[in-house]
């Protein structure tokens, strides 16, 4: 866990949606995004509750993010918020 410090209003630090790539690497997720992509938000489709090592989280851009994801989901079964 990283602290990272914004100067400015939460308005003011985003101007264009991110593009974030999602890529399943055995039992991890690796997310990385071209812009800041703030308070990112995994869930799965069906409703079902999931532990994750981290959630609601910030990608800085150009950066990416690696979540430990149970071995029996796979990224067909993930959506994302921001």
């Amino acid at each position: 866990m990283s602290n990272t410090y914004y100067f400015g209003r939460p308005k003011s630090t985003q101007n264009k949606s991110p593009t974030l790539k999602i890529e399943q690497q055995n039992n991890k997720l690796v997310i990385s995004s071209d812009r800041l992509a703030r308070w990112v938000y995994l869930y799965r489709k069906d409703g079902v509750s999931m532990k994750l090592n981290q959630n609601y989280f910030d990608i800085l851009p150009q950066s990416s993010v690696t979540i430990d994801i149970p071995e029996s989901l796979n990224l067909s079964q993930i959506y994302y918020m921001e």
